[in-house]
């Protein structure tokens, strides 16, 4: 199955969702939203829409334009920025789609916002933005710590 862009779907009975072979998402019997992508699909879908996001963010603190140049190697930080843009993600990550989209979104937020809650906040709405759901987001952030604010975060997509 092709998502050509962010959409809501409802698992009819039980649904398990594979992206390029790997698990990605598995559900039974409520919606839930699946970003751009190539999927195979286990169990009964119905397409309910478009899906939509309103940015929960407060004001940015800064306007810091940078380009961006992604590099993958060893990094007991996870993801660190540097002035120039350059941003260096532990090669663990790299074929982990939405952790490496996550930790990339939050050095991005290094952009806007000084503090680290704040840039994983802005990762967290650039992700819902995208499609990805709250319980993929959550594990995600799970996935790499569970720091207290990890817990924060947690606290506001499982409610």
């Amino acid at each position: 199955m092709v998502v050509n862009k962010p959409s809501i779907y409802y698992a009819d009975g039980k649904v398990t969702v594979y992206k390029n072979g790997n698990f990605f998402y598995e559900t039974k019997n409520k919606k839930f939203n699946l970003p751009v992508g190539v999927y195979e699909v286990f169990g009964n879908l119905v397409f309910c829409g478009p899906y939509q996001h309103n940015f929960d963010l407060k004001p940015f603190e800064k306007l810091e334009h940078k380009n961006f140049n992604f590099y993958y190697g060893n990094n007991p930080n996870y993801a660190s920025v540097w002035d120039n843009g350059d941003v260096l993600i532990d090669k663990k990550f790299k074929n982990l789609d939405i952790v490496d989209l996550l930790l990339k979104a939050h050095e991005i937020g290094h952009s806007f916002y000084t503090t680290e809650l704040d840039c994983d906040l802005f990762a967290k709405e650039l992700l819902k933005s995208l499609g990805f759901n709250n319980s993929q987001i959550d594990a995600a952030f799970k996935s790499i710590a569970y720091t207290d604010r990890i817990k924060h975060i947690h606290k506001k997509l499982i409610k």
